[in-house]
């Protein structure tokens, strides 16, 4: 095998210890260096066992005083260190947990071109047989079922179903359980909707599938009394979708959703939505250009879950728009523009 070959071997490897932004930006790093990568790596969340594990902030002199450590052979298990010893399986990471793109480029190169799947399979520990967890040869098999079923964020399931609705219904939605402040009223034939709290009170109850999301539907005139009774004002139904989206899609691009699909911006949502004040950088870049999401993430660095929620959300209230061909604006701002928009950016986040 030459250097520079790409073989079909499917890898997979767990992170263990890692944090949702440890893990965003190891998913970023990984997308960047996988052109470069032999081997098609996988990172896996699930329960079952994987080829690889990378432990944040442990050693392998650490290994009798982890519980996974203990019960898995040395040879998978990679240490993420901030300086390098010379050890086997070592990973450079920053201070921030950001590994370096070379160090993972060359390890999981020698990896791949040192690992034997069916060796490696036979010698787990007697804890991973009496639990009977999966396999690599059986995780693999099953890698197009998993990412149909629970890779994507469906919109027809959740909350999401109800704003969606072409009904031209008027819903009283109890919300006691979740949030403190009175109920929330949805006009799906004026497309508004009322509460006396705001979309971040609002949204534990959004991703509260406990609560199966009990409401009451309303004749014209009851819903008319019960909203000015409380002196409730109309805010925009897309406002809400919006959030719900962001907030419930949990890193899961939307189904339905083809990787080389080409996405334009049409224009900005509410920059004052929850969430979206942070992602100014994204949103003026799937203004400016079209491009499929794999593209946005490599030009803005921002982690790929970031950029599903904020699509979602965007496709959810029609901002999005399908192109069929690539357009990228290459347009070099002067140092004034650059301050200019520095100054706009560090006001915003004030």
């Amino acid at each position: 095998m030459t250097k520079n070959t790409v073989t079909n071997t499917f890898l997979s490897f767990k992170l263990i210890d890692f944090d949702d932004i440890a893990k965003a930006n190891f998913r970023s790093i990984l997308d960047l260096a996988e052109i470069r990568l032999k081997a098609k790596w996988m990172l896996i969340d699930s329960d079952v066992a994987a080829d690889f594990y990378l432990f944040k902030n442990q050693s392998r002199a650490q290994m009798d005083q982890h519980d996974l450590l203990k019960s898995l052979p040395g040879s998978r298990c990679i240490f993420c260190l901030q300086t390098e010893t010379g050890g086997d399986n070592e990973l450079l990471v920053s201070s921030d947990n950001i590994p370096s793109m070379r160090s993972l480029i060359e390890l999981f190169n020698h990896l791949s071109d040192t690992y034997k799947p069916s060796q490696t399979d036979e010698s787990l520990s007697s804890e991973e047989a009496k639990n009977k967890i999966p396999t690599k040869s059986s995780l693999q098999s099953k890698e197009n079922e998993t990412a149909a079923d629970t890779n994507y964020y469906d919109p027809e399931k959740g909350f999401l179903k109800f704003l969606l609705s072409t009904e031209e219904l008027n819903y009283c939605f109890d919300v006691k359980n979740t949030v403190e402040k009175g109920a929330l009223y949805i006009n799906l034939a004026e497309k508004t909707y009322y509460s006396k709290n705001n979309l971040e009170q609002l949204k534990p109850f959004f991703s509260d599938l406990e609560s199966q999301f009990p409401h009451d539907k309303l004749s014209t005139a009851v819903f008319q009394k019960k909203v000015a009774q409380e002196q409730l004002k109309p805010r925009p139904l897309g406002h809400l979708i919006w959030c719900v989206t962001f907030s419930c899609s949990l890193g899961q691009v939307i189904k339905g959703y083809n990787e080389h699909d080409i996405v334009h911006l049409k224009r900005w949502p509410d920059i004052n939505l929850p969430g979206c004040r942070e992602l100014i950088k994204l949103a003026a870049y799937m203004q400016s250009n079209s491009v499929d999401l794999s593209t946005v993430q490599k030009q803005t660095k921002i982690p790929i879950e970031q950029i599903y929620n904020f699509y979602n959300a965007c496709k959810a209230i029609g901002l999005i728009e399908h192109v069929q061909q690539v357009d990228v604006f290459e347009k070099k701002l002067d140092n004034d523009k650059r301050q200019l928009f520095a100054k706009i950016s560090k006001r915003l986040k004030q």
